[in-house]
Parts: structure tokens; sequence; C-alpha cells
């Protein structure tokens, strides 16, 4: 069979064969790789999915790292071949679920005996309340880092933080 076909228009070709099979794929097409999000703010996660001509009839959704998994909302089905949406309302975990971390590093910053530098706690500490939604918290442990250990490596890190919040204040 040659590489090329020619079929008069309108007219469906006298045999065809496919031009490959493709494993079931799924892809996340609302957010971008890395992209920040709002904890407890719920937002609808969409993206798409295919497989080789069989159709998709489910997509799975995990927020846990494949230990508990939802069913998405599908789109319209165009066809075997089509791609699918799907979507799903997803709220990133809640700022109390990062307290045993806030907690764990507090402990650690007051040892001043530990393994640890202090002073990359302190960072590590004001990201997690950062990430936790917990502003001023954030700011106080980015300032207390700045303070207390002026020539950190991490100072200067924290120094943006500490901007970026008034900023955004």
């Amino acid at each position: 069979m040659p590489f090329w076909v020619i079929v008069p228009i309108g007219a469906p070709p006298k045999k065809t064969r496919p031009i490959g099979r493709f494993n079931v794929r799924s892809f996340i097409t609302s957010l971008s790789d890395g992209q920040k999000v709002k904890a407890a703010e719920e937002l609808n996660v969409r993206g798409i999915a295919f497989d080789g001509g069989y159709g998709i009839a489910e997509v799975l959704f995990s927020e846990d790292g494949g230990k508990n998994w939802r069913e998405t909302q599908l789109g319209k089905d165009m066809g075997k071949y089509s791609f699918r949406e799907w979507t799903i309302p997803f709220k990133p975990a809640r700022a109390g679920q990062f307290e045993q971390a806030i907690n764990t590093f507090k402990d650690m910053a007051q040892r001043k005996d530990g393994p640890l530098p202090i002073d990359g706690i302190l960072m590590q500490l004001g990201r997690t309340y950062l990430q936790a939604g917990k502003r001023a918290e954030a700011q106080q442990t980015f300032s207390r880092l700045v303070e207390e250990y002026p020539e950190s490596a991490f100072a200067g890190d924290a120094r943006k933080e500490i901007d970026t919040l008034k900023k955004a204040a």
C-alpha cells in the first residue's frame, strides 16, 4: 500500500489502516506546571483524555498521590478517536493541614543544638506559613530570619518574600 492514497472528495477511502495505537493518556490543561493555587479555595480542574480508538468512558482524578480516586465529569463524546474533555472540582489542602509541619518547624527553630541550621528552618517555616495562608506569621518569620541571620544565604530570599507580602497587603 503506498504512503498516500487519492480519494475523491466526499468519498470514503476503500481501505485504511491506523497510524498507530496510543495508550490511554490524560492531561490537566487548566493549570500550568508549578502554578500556585490558594489553599482552601475551590477551583475547577479541566483536562483532556484520549486513547487508541476505544473511546474514553471514565477519567479518575487523585489529589493525594493515588491513594484515593474520584470520578470526573466528562464532556461530550466526539467519537472514539477524539480527545474527551473532563472537569472536576478541586479544593487544595486547607491551612489546618499544614499545622503538623508548622509545629515541627517551630520546634526545630527553638533548638540551638539541632543538626540543621536555624536560618534554613526559618525559611522553610515562613514558606509553609505562606502555603497555609498565614501571611502575618510568614512575614514575622522572614523578618526574624533577616534580623537574626543577616548574612545567611536565605536572607535575600526572605527580604524578597517580605517585600512581596508588603506589596500585597
